[in-house]
């Protein structure tokens, strides 16, 4: 539906133009699939349970091979030689600490560099705006029909 609007939008020369009128419907569409979307994530979210073993047992030693080869390059060896070598040398990862290799990916994004204080916030501040913008649209639309209207 975006897809759609944005190609009737595309092409349309600036001012007034009665085909825009055709993008309502798509977009209104995407909005209600997005909503019922977002409903259907928040309840499997919400019941999600962490398998802490799963989890462990699926770090083969082929996830740290990156980490090895980066290490090995930082150290001096060339980086297709690092790489060549721990293809040949994978099953002594075996051993790697999926927990210690996670904290020690730190740049920003990274499991271990992850401010999740500073990501709650920002929910927090996203969920009380749009709480607010709610609230002003039923307020409208209760001025605009003389009745209140609750969403």
């Amino acid at each position: 539906n975006a897809f759609l609007t944005s190609e009737i939008l595309r092409g349309l020369p600036s001012g007034y133009n009665r085909d825009v009128q055709e993008t309502k419907g798509p977009f209104m569409s995407g909005i209600a699939d997005t909503r019922a979307s977002l409903r259907i994530v928040k309840k499997l979210v919400s019941k999600l349970k962490v398998n802490r073993k799963a989890l462990s047992a699926g770090f083969e030693p082929g996830v740290f091979a990156a980490d090895r080869a980066l290490e090995l390059a930082v150290e001096g060896v060339p980086f297709r030689d690092a790489y060549n070598r721990v293809k040949r040398e994978l099953a002594k990862l075996q051993d790697r600490d999926p927990k210690a290799a996670m904290e020690a990916k730190k740049h920003l994004g990274a499991p271990g560099g992850l401010d999740l204080s500073m990501l709650a916030t920002r929910v927090e501040a996203a969920t009380m705006f749009a709480l607010e913008e709610r609230q002003r649209y039923c307020a409208a639309i209760s001025r605009m029909i003389g009745a209140e209207y609750k969403d």
